[in-house]
């Protein structure tokens, strides 16, 4: 082997070991930026959203997240779990212009990386990247019941039972709830002066939520209140948005 193929060699080696060891330190970089942390001293930022009739049966258990995302949770009574999702990345969005799309088997949405939680009787996954969208779709399986739904401007309700749902689009999903069982969620939508939340409510026994849960516990803008209409399944308008989708 002549010496010149053999520096040809060792430079090519040492290219690529460079060329690994940068790829390997943004992708712990990268992670490391949006992966989930414990966060300390902010248990109290979005206290406001609550009815304050309801503030001292509600208790934050922890909170977690990163600079572009924060998850709140939240035990209420002895019976009930929250969670308010504080998402930097979803700016803009109409709320009035939401779709739910119906999917055969959520298990087909995976995360290549994600961040994890798991809730009790479910559990949230999010893609590990920031969390960007310009509209909001939901996924729900096969069998799901859409009890009930409100949507305005700034705000979107869905009174729901169903293994999980899905947020995101056919291309890119980026949140992912996920059960073994049906289970009856509270979920809210609020894009308002302080950011945008995704709210869920649940259950950690039983089928049923008290009826008008959500609205109790949240003191909502009346802005945001005025603006909404309610459809049930008996009165929803054949094109609603939230009307299914395939």
């Amino acid at each position: 082997m002549s010496r010149i193929f053999k520096k040809i060699l060792i430079i090519g080696t040492t290219l690529i070991a460079i060329l690994l060891f940068y790829n390997i330190v943004i992708f712990t970089i990268t992670n490391s930026a949006y992966s989930y942390k414990i966060i300390l001293g902010k248990n109290t930022k979005f206290d406001s959203l609550f009815n304050p009739n309801f503030i001292d049966s509600i208790s934050v258990t922890s909170v977690v997240g990163n600079e572009y995302e924060q998850i709140y949770f939240y035990n209420y009574s002895d019976n009930y779990r929250i969670v308010i999702w504080n998402i930097s990345g979803f700016i803009g969005i109409d709320l009035s212009k939401n779709h739910l799309f119906i999917v055969d088997d959520l298990r087909s949405v995976v995360f290549p990386n994600k961040n994890y939680s798991d809730i009790g009787r479910y559990t949230l996954s999010s893609r590990l990247s920031p969390l960007v969208l310009k509209k909001i779709n939901v996924y729900a399986e096969k069998g799901m019941d859409l009890i009930s739904h409100e949507e305005s401007k700034y705000f979107s309700y869905m009174d729901i039972s169903s293994r999980g749902i899905a947020i995101g689009n056919k291309e890119e999903f980026v949140i992912k709830l996920e059960s073994d069982e049906m289970i009856h969620y509270n979920i809210g939508f609020i894009n308002g002066q302080s950011g945008f939340q995704l709210i869920i409510i649940s259950k950690d026994q039983g089928e049923i939520i008290e009826d008008n849960l959500f609205f109790k516990l949240f003191r909502l803008q009346s802005t945001q209140i005025r603006s909404a209409q309610k459809k049930t399944k008996q009165s929803a308008r054949p094109d609603s948005n939230w009307d299914l989708c395939t």
